[in-house]
């Protein structure tokens, strides 16, 4: 029974030494301003925040006319904050990440919180009937570009149920050998004026701090790309690397028509929630994997991307 006895008493001490007090995260409370704006950068007064720190209960407070509230939190430890507001998008998640890290000399030292954050909350402007598919299948053909309909949320006819070619999947230069494999996926669209663009945040309502509206509250009229192309390739053995970003998401235009002076006269809006996932190994052609909201109003005036699923369409 000594061994143990003695083993735990090492570990204690180790423990003990690894974590001097010179070396753990401070408890210590500083204070904290915070200030809430809105998408314009104009200061949004009544906003609710709830910040986490040491201890039971949370720190609250409301923002003044300037946007700002000030809070006591603990110095050394992660942030977690939540912002709300009628008539607006909850904001919130984990906005710092404590602990230590390594310093000069491989020293571990506390990370601290800072002592101001800026806050974006977006108002409800014009939540719209949203059409919201998860794709996971399988590309039907290599080699060619495949029309793909968003509304219906299948590959365009005789390929699927799909009517409208909203956007087309080419899957090219794939090569498939046991674990080294390679393919290109390239996204074109079939009319003047469509396409597609990327912008960052956080997945709406996980721990990743950010709004739980995740696109901005209309797309842009602007800045739309007709083309869109990723590779990949491994070879066996070799890390793996991966053309995917974190937080990266996409706005999409499609069944655009413009007139003589390029006048956008119908076009559609969407969203696609996270990466657009493609494999070349998938065991009946590349696998497709992605998650999208469409409108499928035309109204070149309908660039609402607020997602309301219970709103019946027009």
């Amino acid at each position: 029974m000594k061994i143990p006895i003695l083993f735990t008493t090492i570990l204690a001490h180790m423990v003990l030494v690894a974590q001097s007090p010179s070396n753990l995260p401070s408890l210590e409370l500083t204070t904290v301003t915070f200030t809430v704006v809105d998408p314009a950068g104009q200061p949004v007064e009544g906003a609710r925040i709830e910040a986490s720190r040491y201890g039971p209960g949370n720190a609250e407070g409301k923002t003044d006319e300037s946007g700002r509230v000030s809070l006591q939190l603990s110095k050394g430890r992660s942030l977690t904050v939540y912002v709300s507001k009628d008539g607006y998008y909850k904001t919130g998640g984990e906005l710092f990440r404590g602990g230590l890290y390594k310093g000069p000399e491989r020293k571990l030292i506390p990370r601290e919180i800072a002592d101001a954050y800026t806050i974006e909350l977006k108002p409800v402007l014009d939540p719209v009937f949203m059409q919201h598919r998860r794709i996971r299948g399988n590309a039907p053909a290599v080699d060619r570009p495949v029309g793909f309909d968003l509304r219906v949320g299948d590959w365009v006819g005789p390929l699927g149920k799909g009517v409208t070619e909203d956007m087309f999947f080419h899957f090219h230069d794939v090569y498939v050998d046991g674990e080294t494999f390679a393919g290109t996926m390239t996204i074109t669209f079939p009319n003047e004026g469509d396409g597609i663009q990327a912008f960052q945040a956080a997945r709406p309502f996980s721990m990743e701090f950010g709004s739980n509206l995740a696109p901005p509250n209309s797309a842009p009229l602007d800045g739309y790309e007709a083309r869109l192309s990723y590779s990949m390739a491994h070879q066996e053995g070799d890390p793996y690397q991966s053309y995917q970003e974190k937080d990266r998401n996409y706005i999409l235009r499609t069944r655009t028509k413009m007139d003589a002076s390029g006048r956008i006269l119908e076009a559609c809006y969407g969203w696609i929630q996270g990466e657009i996932e493609f494999d070349p190994r998938g065991d009946e052609g590349p696998e497709l994997v992605f998650s999208y909201f469409f409108n499928p109003d035309t109204d070149p005036d309908a660039r609402s991307l607020e997602y309301n699923l219970h709103r019946p369409r027009k």
